[in-house]
C-alpha cells in the first residue's frame, strides 16, 4: 500500500461504528513489505476517527488501537456518525463493491452442509465411452502358406464405476471397477486362393485408478491406470474356395466352410491419458482419451472337430496361441459425478 505513518496530528475526532464483520487496524512501516495488524475490530464496535476529513491513500482513516498506537482502518468498514441527513445515505452493513457481500465474514451459513468441509457430497463418478484402435497382429497358426493378411480396427465400449480414494479437499483421486467390451476381425488369404476370417470378442473386467493432475476452468487432465482380466471368444472360419473341386459336390471336404470356436483368458495392463471438457450440464464432463494396452501372452482352446485338416494346425489344431502385443485406442466419452 506504500503508506508511511508519521506523527499525524488530528484536528478533531469523529465517532463511528464498525459495519463489517471484522475490521483490522493496520500499520505500515518503511522497513516492512506487508502491513502489521495492530488490532481487529468487530461489527458494532464504536471507534473514534482522528481526522474524518482526511483520508490516507484515499482509502484509510487514522485511528488509535486500544494501546494508543496510531494506525489505519479502511473507510468502507466504518460508518461515521454525522447526526444529519448523511446518516440515511450510508448502509449499516458492509458489502464488497464488486462481490456484493461482506468479504470479512468467514462464518458458515446455517445449516452447515452435510459434506462440510468438502464442497459437495459427490464422491463417486461413472465414465462411459466408445473407442476405436489398432488391432493386434496375431492370427491362428494355419498349415497353409499365407498370401495376405488384413487386420481391421478394433472397436470398444468401456464403463467405469469409481469412488474417491479419500475425502481429500480437492477430490482428485478415484478407484473403481472397469468393464470393457471389445471386438475385432482379421482376414487372411492363402496362396491357394482360400481365405479365412477370425472374429474376436473380448470381455474385460478389472480394477482401475485415476488421478486428476490438472484442473482448470475449461480443461481437466486425468491419468488412469489398471488392468483387466479378459475372457476371449474367437471364431475362426475357413472358406477353402478350391477351384478344382466340383461345385455341385456338397460332400466335398474341399468346398465346405469350417468353423472353430476358441475360448481363453488373459491379463492386460493399460495406461490412459484423458482430456476433459465441461459440457455445461451439471456434474457432467466430455472427454477425449488415448489408451495404451499391453496384451500379455495367452492361449485359446477349442473342442470343435473338423472334416478337413488341411488348413488347421497339424500339431495342435484345437489350440491358438497369442504372443505379447501392444495396442493403442482412442476414446470419446462422458463422465458424470454423483
Amino acid at each position: 500500500m506504500g503508506i508511511l505513518l508519521s506523527h499525524l496530528q488530528p484536528c478533531f475526532a469523529t465517532k463511528g461504528t464498525i459495519v463489517s464483520f471484522k475490521a483490522p487496524i493496520i500499520q505500515m512501516r518503511a522497513d516492512e513489505e506487508s502491513p502489521r495488524v495492530l488490532e481487529v475490530k468487530t461489527a458494532g464496535d464504536d471507534v473514534e476517527i482522528l481526522n474524518a476529513h482526511s483520508l490516507i491513500g484515499g482509502e484509510y482513516y487514522q485511528i488509535h488501537d486500544r494501546a494508543g498506537n496510531e494506525g489505519l482502518i479502511h473507510r468502507d468498514y466504518v460508518k461515521l456518525h454525522y447526526a444529519d441527513h448523511r446518516e440515511k445515505s450510508e448502509s449499516l452493513h458492509y458489502k464488497h463493491p464488486q462481490k456484493g457481500y461482506d468479504t470479512t465474514d468467514y462464518r458458515l451459513k446455517e445449516p452447515i452442509p452435510k459434506s462440510y468441509p468438502f464442497a459437495d457430497e459427490k464422491f463417486s463418478k461413472v465414465d462411459w465411452n466408445i473407442g476405436i484402435g489398432t488391432n493386434t497382429k496375431s492370427h491362428y497358426a494355419y498349415q497353409q502358406n499365407l498370401e495376405e493378411q488384413t487386420f481391421s480396427q478394433s472397436y470398444s465400449f468401456d464403463l467405469s464405476l469409481m469412488k474417491t480414494m479419500s475425502r481429500e479437499f480437492q477430490n482428485r483421486s478415484f478407484y473403481g471397477l472397469k468393464i470393457q467390451f471389445k471386438w475385432r476381425e482379421n482376414e487372411v488369404t492363402f496362396q491357394n486362393g482360400a481365405n479365412a476370417t477370425e472374429g474376436r470378442f473380448v470381455l474385460g473386467m478389472g480394477p482401475n485408478i485415476d488421478y486428476q493432475f490438472f484442473q482448470g476452468e475449461h480443461l481437466l487432465g486425468i491419468f488412469e491406470s489398471g488392468f483387466t482380466w479378459n475372457y476371449h471368444q474367437s471364431t475362426v472360419s475357413i472358406n477353402p474356395q478350391n477351384i478344382d473341386a466340383d461345385p455341385f459336390d456338397d460332400d466335398s471336404s474341399n468346398t465346405i466352410k469350417e468353423y472353430k470356436d476358441f475360448k481363453g483368458f488373459s491379463l492386460s495392463p493399460y495406461f490412459t491419458l484423458k482430456l476433459g471438457f465441461p459440457t455445461g450440464i451439471k456434474d457432467t464432463d466430455f472427454y477425449f482419451s488415448q489408451t495404451t494396452t499391453i496384451q500379455l501372452p495367452y492361449n485359446e482352446s477349442s473342442k470343435d472337430e473338423t472334416n478337413n485338416p488341411t488348413y488347421w494346425d497339424k500339431a495342435n489344431p484345437n489350440k491358438s496361441s497369442h504372443e505379447l502385443a501392444i495396442s493403442a485406442d482412442f476414446h470419446l466419452g462422458f463422465s458424470y459425478r454423483y
